[in-house]
């Protein structure tokens, strides 16, 4: 993904090596002077529940006489993680957690009750997510730990339509005591393959976080080309607070922005 030039003029390129791309795994990371210990992990538990039905819908009637039946479902999934990172003189300890809740309809086709025979389908028609991170710098600039938090939600009442969705924002924040840093998704829908062509996507997906302080734009953090973008002027503390956000966004493993994302 191309960055602002002015910004880049501006900025240090950092190329992260150890990362999977789906965030999984317990390699330790390594970009510029930072490096991460080894990744522990807690268990990604998942939890589910059949929602209680407290009528029935004309639509429901409906599918019924086509031996359509319908219930609706709410599952939950967590994630821990923690890691230390240092660039060879300062280091920061993190402590990472996900949370994903998602509400979704499953539709039953029976084709041949006595046998059980039948196709299920589901259709997600909501879902909130968080991830929060602790991170404590080991410096006197900074007596308070960072705190980086995402969210995002999604909400079948606004939009119905899949090719509707990208109006889905994962936005947050990166704060202490004394600074804040607000977080953004960047989406893009044209971009350039490894061979030189330009594709372009039928709707827009997540590529990148802006993350932004009084001053402006202070670091971009590539999701797809592995590379995060940081502004050379920061502090060092400040740097290795921001490079221990990269490194915990990179690492999550729950899906974060709903179906097709």
């Amino acid at each position: 993904m191309s960055v602002p030039k002015i910004f880049e003029e501006q900025a240090e390129r950092l190329p992260i090596s150890g990362i999977r791309n789906n965030g999984a795994g317990r390699k330790a990371l390594s970009f510029g002077s930072y490096k991460t210990s080894k990744i522990k992990r807690g268990w990604n538990v998942t939890k589910g529940r059949l929602d209680r039905n407290t009528g029935v819908t004309s639509e429901e009637r409906l599918l019924r006489a086509f031996n359509v039946g319908t219930m609706n479902t709410t599952s939950t999934q967590k994630d821990k993680f923690s890691f230390t990172i240092t660039d060879g003189n300062l280091a920061a300890e993190v402590f990472g957690l996900e949370r994903r809740t998602k509400e979704e309809t499953r539709y039953q086709n029976f084709r041949n009750r006595s046998f059980g025979d039948f196709n299920v389908n589901s259709i997600e028609k909501n879902f909130q997510y968080s991830f929060s991170a602790l991170i404590d710098v080991q410096s006197v600039s900074y007596k308070m730990p960072w705190n980086l938090l995402l969210y995002s939600s999604f909400n079948h009442t606004k939009k119905r339509n899949f090719f509707e969705r990208e109006d889905i924002r994962e936005e947050g924040i990166l704060t202490n005591e004394k600074d804040t840093i607000t977080i953004r998704a960047i989406k893009i829908q044209t971009f350039v393959t490894d061979n030189g062509k330009e594709q372009t996507l039928p709707i827009p997906i997540p590529a990148a976080f802006e993350l932004r302080n009084e001053d402006g734009v202070c670091a971009i953090i590539d999701t797809r080309g592995k590379i995060v973008w940081m502004y050379r002027e920061l502090d060092k503390p400040a740097k290795l607070a921001i490079a221990a956000s990269a490194s915990a966004i990179l690492l999550r493993r729950v899906t974060s922005t709903g179906i097709g994302y």
